[in-house]
């Protein structure tokens, strides 16, 4: 939790719950403590925290198109269109080496790609493919 609330420090409008000030060390929902406050709000406000934190971190992985905390690697021939939800997974090949990189959006769905190597002409490696809707057609 101290990790979380370190990069979520800031005043948050949480539906159900309303203003929430995080700070490096406490957190406060309508001026109270948190520790002072019913266990299922603070079970909400946590939950809120660990979600933001998450789809922080995973948008940034796939900004830089490095890998998310949650990261798995496969070899095969392609990757599926569905996985652990705010996750990246690596295809290799046989010979281990990185042929793509897929990123799964907040409901486990394939969002974008990037390609390191495949067959074709005119590619520059790696590049883009981003799915038109989730787990669909990608460009």
């Amino acid at each position: 939790m101290d990790e979380v609330m370190t990069i979520m420090a800031g005043t948050w409008m949480i539906p159900g719950i309303g203003k929430v000030v995080v700070t490096g060390g406490a957190i406060l929902v309508g001026g109270i403590a948190l520790y002072k406050v019913s266990s299922e709000t603070a079970s909400k406000v946590k939950s809120w925290l660990i979600a933001r934190a998450e789809a922080k971190e995973y948008e940034s992985a796939k900004e830089k198109g490095t890998k998310t905390k949650n990261h798995s690697t496969e070899t095969g021939s392609r990757l599926n269109k569905t996985g652990k939800k705010y996750s990246s997974k690596d295809l290799k090949d046989k010979n281990g080496k990185l042929k793509q990189r897929r990123y799964y959006d907040k409901n486990g769905n394939a969002e974008f790609d990037i390609d390191y190597s495949h067959g074709g002409v005119g590619h520059k490696f790696p590049h883009r493919h981003y799915w038109k809707k989730p787990g669909k057609v990608r460009d």
